[in-house]
């Protein structure tokens, strides 16, 4: 999140231009694949655009795919810092992976199928927001 405060610090004149930041965080393993609707950073609430939220939900589930929203109660990725610098944003994660953080994350415990899901998902949103 820090690399992201600071991108959208220099770049604040470009972000006018960008209609959307979809952060895909996480997604290798863990839980459901979750749609973020609010989090916090580091002492406010981060609220994601609902109507971005629905429009990826839209999305995933015409691929038949099925997602859930939440929450993210310890804080937000780098969407936090677009959604305060004006961009709307939306975070795709699967919480809770097991290995998170441990010695046992690595490569080996990616799921490359959960991979593909985020990245069709993710892919036709960023296409379809771009060709409105």
């Amino acid at each position: 999140s820090i690399g992201s405060w600071e991108y959208c610090k220099r770049h604040k004149s470009d972000l006018r231009n960008v209609i959307a930041f979809i952060n895909v965080d996480m997604v290798g393993g863990g839980g459901d694949l979750s749609i973020i609707t609010e989090g916090g950073w580091p002492d406010k609430k981060i609220i994601t655009p609902e109507w971005l939220c629905l429009f990826v939900d839209k999305v995933a589930k015409g691929l038949n795919y099925k997602t859930r929203f939440a929450t993210n109660d310890i804080g937000t990725s780098d969407e936090g810092r677009f959604i305060d610098a004006g961009v709307p944003a939306v975070f795709l994660w699967k919480p809770w992976d097991v290995h998170f953080h441990s010695m046992l994350d690595i490569p080996e415990y990616v799921d490359p199928n959960a991979l593909k899901v985020v990245g069709e998902i993710s892919g036709l949103a960023a296409w379809r927001l771009a060709n409105r």
